[in-house]
C-alpha cells in the first residue's frame, strides 16, 4: 500500500506514543479461547508497528497485544486514525 507523506508522518508519530507509553497494549486469548499463536507479522498493513498472528488451534488472523481500551479510546477520538486510514484529506471527500 502507497501512503501519502502525510500519512507516513502521522504512522511515526503513532509509533512514537507507543514508544513513549502514550498508547498502551495488552496480551488477548483468541476469539476461540486460546492463547497459542504464531507471529506473522511485526507491522500492519500501514507500518504501524502492530504485531499480526494466527491461532495455532482455529486459524484466525488477529493483533496480538492489542490497544488496551483506554488506548483504543483515545486512538479513536482523535483524527489521527482518520488520517493514517483514510488519508489527509478524509474530510473533503465526506
Amino acid at each position: 500500500m502507497e501512503l501519502s507523506r502525510i500519512q507516513k508522518n502521522q504512522v511515526d508519530l503513532f509509533n512514537k506514543k507507543v514508544k513513549k507509553q502514550y498508547y498502551h497494549f495488552e496480551q488477548r486469548k483468541c476469539l476461540c479461547g486460546q492463547s497459542d499463536y504464531h507471529l506473522i507479522a511485526k507491522k500492519d498493513t500501514f507500518g504501524i508497528k502492530q504485531n499480526i498472528v494466527f491461532c495455532k488451534d482455529c486459524g484466525f488472523i488477529y493483533c496480538n497485544p492489542q490497544l488496551t481500551e483506554e488506548s483504543y479510546k483515545k486512538f479513536y477520538e482523535s483524527d489521527e486514525y482518520r488520517i493514517i486510514y483514510d488519508g489527509p484529506d478524509y474530510l473533503e471527500r465526506v
